[in-house]
Parts: C-alpha cells; sequence; structure tokens
C-alpha cells in the first residue's frame, strides 16, 4: 500500500490544535463560574441597597367638580412629582398602593392644560380621613370665573 502524501503536504490535523480547544474550554469554564458568583454578588448587593420606598395602603381621590383633573403629588420640598391620577368629573379614584410622601403631602391639581393649583394635606389628615382626599369644589369655581372651558360630560 501506497500512502499518498496531501497536496499541500501539510498533515491532516495539528496535534497541538486539540490542546487549544481543551484549554479554551477550561478558560470558558473557570469564567463562566467567575460570572455566575460576580452575578450572585451584585444581586445580593442590589437586594441589600435597593429597597422598595415606603407606600400606603390606598388612596382615594374624589372629585365632586365638572372638570377632569389630572393630580399630582410630591413631597413637602416639592423636589419630584408624581402623576397620582386622572380623576374624572364627578366621579372617584382609588390609586393602589402609592408612594408614601412622608408628612406632608402636596397635590398638584391641573384641568384643561390651563389651570393648576396646589394643596398640600398632612399625613395625620390623610389619615384620620382614611387616606381619603376630595378635589375642593371651590377650586372648580375659581377656574370656571377665570374662563377655564368645561369638558365635555363624561361618565365615571
Amino acid at each position: 500500500m501506497t500512502i499518498l502524501p496531501q497536496p499541500t503536504g501539510a498533515p491532516v490535523s495539528a496535534p497541538g490544535d486539540a490542546k487549544r480547544h481543551i484549554r479554551f474550554r477550561e478558560r470558558l469554564q473557570t469564567n463562566s463560574a467567575a460570572i455566575v458568583v460576580a452575578t450572585a454578588f451584585a444581586l445580593l448587593l442590589g437586594a441589600l441597597l435597593l429597597q422598595d420606598p415606603v407606600r400606603v395602603p390606598a388612596l382615594t381621590i374624589e372629585n365632586p367638580t365638572a372638570y377632569d383633573i389630572r393630580v399630582d403629588v410630591s413631597d413637602a420640598n416639592r423636589d419630584g412629582w408624581t402623576v397620582l391620577a386622572s380623576a374624572r368629573q364627578q366621579c372617584v379614584a382609588t390609586v393602589e398602593s402609592p408612594v408614601d410622601r412622608g408628612e406632608m403631602w402636596v397635590f398638584r391639581l391641573r384641568a384643561q392644560g390651563l389651570a393648576a393649583d396646589e394643596i398640600a394635606v398632612s399625613r395625620s389628615d390623610l389619615e384620620r380621613s382614611n387616606w381619603h382626599f376630595v378635589i375642593p369644589a371651590v377650586l372648580a369655581q375659581q377656574w370656571e370665573k377665570g374662563g377655564i372651558p368645561l369638558p365635555p360630560r363624561q361618565s365615571c
């Protein structure tokens, strides 16, 4: 039997290739373990440092006015505003588990994109009212006198 050389004369496989593949797999396995450990550490650290803010059970917003009112909320410092709800005219809206704003809750009420007023309410007053906030009807009267148009009539 005669052995014919390959056209290039190179062997079919080099002996070092198999060793390189094994080393690559070992490194990948070692790096995978390090990645898993780092991920577990990051998740644990995140759970310890990033805790959910304190919340109240639910807040009911009663809108006895003829305006649809967007209700934003902030704390006494007015550092940041959060959209709380859209209170439709002559309806009641309930917000489940809102973030507790501390000792003073400041509600910013907006109607028709033109009128805006702020009302500060203490946390103790909200607790006494069982977390029930009523938009004062006098605001709607002021807005109407100021020429703020009423929206079309809607139902809850």
